[in-house]
């Protein structure tokens, strides 16, 4: 069942991996490695972990 939680959840992964290969396009980083988009987005949805969701409703 897709929940209103899951959904929320669902929009923040997408905008974090978003604004990594937005982040990405502005510099003229190869697209492999630690500067790449896979790893922005990874950073990304790491910092996100440290979130205090329960405060955020």
């Amino acid at each position: 069942m897709i929940t209103p939680g899951l959904r929320f959840a669902a929009a923040v992964a997408g905008s974090a991996v978003r604004v990594a290969v937005q982040s990405w396009a502005a510099t003229a980083s190869p697209p492999a490695g630690p500067d790449g988009p896979a790893a922005l987005a990874l950073r990304n949805l790491k910092a996100l972990g440290g979130f205090d969701w329960d405060g955020a409703r």
